[in-house]
């Protein structure tokens, strides 16, 4: 495949810089590598999740890192089935990855990591990189062989480099999963809240059932023993809220926005995240 494809595309994002550009590049790898698992039938098996998924599938304001996925098929899930087709896509734009599987046997959750440094030896940089920046991007495949039931799902169609389709959790799907991450993560990340101002932007309904299977995997308990509903989430949430150091949020996010964007970051804070989450509930969608 000619090289232009992946340069017209890097000219397209109109970096403004370094960050930006890295960025860019990062996406366009996330993209590639999205094109070959769904040529090598991958998405039979697994669908498309997270914060990449939001920015690749519906354009959200933000750029992201991995690629997660969920199995939505009982068959044993091996990455080595997949990850050649990946490598192979990349080299025939001239682009020289190292992929490794790093599952563990045992392990639910199943990953892989791609590392490529080649872009800036075979195309011109608006800002080449210099002795001190990361010299590489790394990408993390990650896959969850276990994942919580009563998930719906979408296909949706990417034009690059090449037609092909993608399976993605639905929207309210996606929203509970995000959900999930805000409370059951250990630590701030400012990336959640950012996408849950999205979700609430859009103003999109939550799929209870895969929240209250997903918290109960968290919390060992058994399925049917959580029956969530609209007054507890907001509950939940606005407890979340108090407790979120705000500051280590807006660092999180920063380098993931463009320079124009990062204004958004100034309105961040307690008292803001509770109105949008008040708004959204009032409204009656959720």
């Amino acid at each position: 495949m000619s090289l232009d494809l992946i340069r017209a595309k890097l000219d397209s994002y109109k970096a403004s810089t370094r960050q930006e550009e890295w960025n860019a590049i990062a996406e366009i790898s996330q993209e590639l590598a999205l094109a070959a698992l769904a040529k090598s039938n991958f998405f039979s098996k697994a669908a498309f999740q997270g914060g990449t998924c939001l920015r690749i599938i519906y354009g959200i304001q933000r750029f992201s890192e991995d690629l997660d996925f969920i199995a939505t098929s009982n068959n044993a899930f091996r990455w080595d089935n997949y990850l050649k087709d990946v490598e192979d896509l990349f080299e025939s734009f001239s682009l020289k990855v190292e992929i490794k599987d790093r599952s563990q046997t045992d392990g639910a959750v199943k990953r892989a990591f791609l590392k490529q440094d080649s872009f800036g030896r075979v195309l011109n940089l608006l800002f080449p990189s210099k002795i001190s920046d990361k010299q590489n991007i790394q990408i993390k495949f990650e896959i969850d062989t276990n994942p919580p039931g009563e998930s719906a799902f979408q296909t949706h169609y990417l034009s690059f480099p090449y037609p092909h389709s993608v399976l993605t959790q639905d929207l309210p799907s996606l929203f509970a999963g995000k959900c999930l991450a805000i409370l059951g993560r250990k630590y701030d990340k400012g990336r959640d809240w950012f996408d849950l101002t999205w979700y609430l932007s859009m103003k999109s309904q939550i799929n209870y059932a895969f929240l209250s299977r997903g918290l109960e995997q968290i919390e060992g308990k058994k399925v049917g023993s959580l029956n969530l509903d609209p007054s507890w989430l907001r509950t939940a949430l606005f407890n979340k809220i108090d407790q979120i150091q705000w500051e280590s949020t807006q660092e999180d996010i920063a380098r993931f926005l463009r320079a124009q964007d990062q204004h958004i970051l100034k309105v961040w804070g307690r008292e803001y995240f509770q109105s949008i989450v008040e708004q959204y509930f009032k409204s009656g969608i959720a």
